[in-house]
Formats: C-alpha cells, structure tokens, sequence
C-alpha cells in the first residue's frame, strides 16, 4: 500500500536541502518499492494505483531515475517547473 505520508518522505529525503548527496542505493530503494507496490495494486485491486496520488507516484520515480542515470536535483527540478503533469508539485518541492 502506498500512503501519502510515505510519498511525503521520499519527497523530503530526494528534495531537501542538505549538505551530503544521498547513496545511489537510497533512490534504487524508492524505484525498487514503488515499482513493487505498483505491481501489487495490479495483482490485488482492481485498476491501478489510485488516481489520487500516480503522478505523486510517477514524479518520485521520475526523479529518482534521473538523479541515477547521473542528472542533477536542478535538472529534475526544472524538468518539474516545465512539465504539465508535475507542474502542480512545484511550489511543494520548492518548499522542502
């Protein structure tokens, strides 16, 4: 199951500001889950992951599969200011 307060978190530990660059196995982590989790709505519920929160789902993967094929957190951020479907997450993760 996949909650918004865990989105928050992976949010926070990708966006925020801080002094050490993460270990690339943080970000396969999230990927890692995120996919399973995927995966597992489809086996058990009918339909996909709640409308509610996939592009909540698609942003976080989306950063972490670029910051691990070796983009910078500035370019997923613009990548985020100029995308129509994650526009709305901007002033969030600016924020953080």
């Amino acid at each position: 199951m996949i909650s918004t307060s865990f989105l928050k978190v992976c949010k926070e530990l990708i966006f925020a500001k801080k002094k050490k660059v993460l270990n690339a196995t943080v970000y396969q982590n999230i990927g890692y889950y995120l996919n399973y989790a995927e995966t597992f709505y489809k086996k058990t519920a009918p339909g996909d992951v709640p409308i509610l929160i996939r592009n909540e789902v698609d942003l976080i993967k989306m950063a972490c599969r670029t910051l691990l094929n070796g983009g910078s957190l500035s370019d997923v951020l613009i990548s985020i200011d100029h995308s129509e479907k994650y526009r709305q997450y901007a002033d969030q993760i600016h924020y953080i």
